[in-house]
């Protein structure tokens, strides 16, 4: 886990938020989070666990375009999901990121 620091956590929308909570829970990876912290304002809790570099936070939906070299390879995690699903996901959520991503 160390030499994967910091984490690249490369968030699609309607996919995986849940999951970046269960990964900031790995061991040694964010020592100073309190427990049962959910979501947002991690960096603060998590010293060089993510890298945000290019992008407004860790959790946001941009892209990796040139970042990939540089930010993301060999640091990366996504979570995907079934598209039919994140489509249903976006629209009971008020349309979810509709159309700006």
């Amino acid at each position: 886990l160390q030499a994967a620091r910091p984490i690249a956590f490369i968030h699609i929308p309607k996919c995986g938020q849940s999951f970046a909570n269960a990964v900031k829970y790995l061991p040694g990876l964010c020592p100073n989070l309190p427990p049962g912290f959910v979501y947002h304002s991690t960096m603060q809790y998590c010293p060089g666990g993510f890298s945000s570099e290019g992008r407004y936070t860790f959790t946001d939906h941009s892209g990796i375009g040139g970042m990939y070299q540089t930010v993301v390879k060999g640091h990366g995690v996504i979570m995907l999901r079934q598209p039919e699903q994140r489509l249903l996901s976006a629209y009971y959520d008020h349309q979810h990121s509709w159309p700006l991503w």
